[in-house]
């Protein structure tokens, strides 16, 4: 039997607090959610019970992100940032590719929401950035298609 050692998040101190947060806000939502359930089966049949049904789909889900958290709590790596010049975790980085201006903030992988403009620094832009300076261009394909990110600005 291989022991796999857990992988390591990387963190940001701000991340860090986010989730110990988060882990709180789970906990007493555990506390809501199985009030619910037994209101709802205090109701009687459960067979169509709605509220019921719902409230262990809901409790799935947030035993499920306690799970995860505590997962990332117990083998975590605090970054931190540098002021080198350099693209790293926690950066804020203005790029210009096919003549648009775009701003990503690079996070770790269980940080990342592309639809806030967080990009994991593990994701084929994240990584290809990482270590970059100011003038910069880092070369990903995407699609079979060569695309240039020129590097504009970073605030670390």
């Amino acid at each position: 039997m291989v022991n796999k050692k857990p992988s390591v998040s990387l963190l940001t101190k701000e991340a860090l607090e986010a989730l110990k947060k988060e882990y709180e806000e789970c906990k007493l939502q555990r506390e809501r959610i199985n009030e619910e359930i037994n209101l709802a089966r205090a109701e009687g049949d459960l067979s169509e019970n709605e509220a019921y049904h719902s409230g262990l789909l809901a409790r799935d889900i947030n035993e499920a992100r306690i799970f995860e958290i505590e997962e990332l709590l117990e083998n975590y790596k605090i970054v931190v940032k540098s002021d080198n010049g350099t693209v790293q975790l926690g950066s804020r980085v203005k790029l210009r590719v096919n003549g648009q201006e775009k701003e990503y903030e690079i996070v770790s992988t269980n940080e990342s929401n592309p639809l806030e403009g967080k990009i994991s620094a593990e994701s084929p832009i994240g990584s290809a950035i990482l270590g970059k300076k100011v003038g910069d261009i880092a070369r990903i394909t995407l699609n079979e298609s060569l695309v240039e990110y020129e590097i504009l600005g970073i605030n670390n």
